[in-house]
């Protein structure tokens, strides 16, 4: 059992040391900071699009910085279609122009996000369309 608990423990801490690595080096802007998180984690563009649902074309307009910001469900959409620790994917969601309330639809977001590590892409997709069928009757 000591054993199983070290190596936790090692995982724990290597994890952490990984995302302060990547936080530290995240971009203050969407653009640049969406760039980097995909070169780092190596997702191509077609890959984000078909786990997020958001249009190629819209992935690379925030990329090339012809749109500096976007709605807060294409962030979320963004983020879960990385597969993002939830403390990178808000991050992420602070170099946009939203910032989280404790709406029905904002707890909606955050719920997924602290979860979509462990969800499979037909899970999210999912559970964003139902999110995004909640909102429309809010």
């Amino acid at each position: 059992m000591k054993e199983f608990d070290k190596q936790s423990q090692e995982e724990r801490v290597n994890r952490v040391k990984e995302l302060s690595k990547v936080l530290n080096k995240m971009p203050l802007n969407l653009p640049e900071a969406l760039v980097y998180l995909m070169d780092t984690y190596n997702i191509s563009i077609n890959e984000l699009s078909q786990n997020s649902g958001v249009s190629v074309t819209t992935i690379k307009h925030i990329r090339g910085q012809i749109k500096t910001d976007c709605g807060l469900n294409i962030a979320v959409r963004l983020c879960v279609g990385m597969r993002l620790n939830p403390i990178i994917s808000f991050e992420l969601i602070k170099r946009t122009s939203h910032r989280f309330t404790y709406s029905e639809e904002h707890l909606y977001y955050k719920e997924l996000l602290n979860n979509c590590e462990r969800m499979s892409v037909s899970k999210i997709q999912e559970y964003l369309s139902c999110i995004e069928q909640k909102v429309k009757k809010l």
